[in-house]
């Protein structure tokens, strides 16, 4: 199996263009990033972790994590939302995180 460590910060976007006569609001962007570890600890490349859709790259925002399990997905979610991680020889893993 594999399991994930997240956590989240959110910033928001700068400049934002105002058309004349209407104020636009500048989107938020949250970042969900974290380690992918197997069960023994150790750090897992190439493991796919998405936020929001539906866990098969369906409306969601993913990256893919490094050599050292890192992964970092800037995402304009909010709330809860599922995180899912798919690695290849491992199971899929899916828990909630609040963005």
């Amino acid at each position: 199996d594999v399991r994930a460590a997240v956590g989240t910060s959110g910033s928001a976007v700068g400049d934002t263009v105002r058309p004349p006569r209407a104020a636009v609001r500048p989107a938020t962007r949250a970042v969900v990033e974290g380690v992918v570890r197997d069960t023994a600890g150790a750090p897992v490349r190439g493991a796919r972790v998405q936020v929001g859709g539906d866990g098969l790259d369906v409306l969601g925002d993913s990256a893919v994590s490094d050599p050292e399990g890192r992964f970092r997905v800037l995402t304009t979610r909010g709330g809860t939302q599922p995180l899912t991680v798919r690695a290849l020889g491992y199971g899929a893993v899916q828990q909630s995180v609040e963005v």
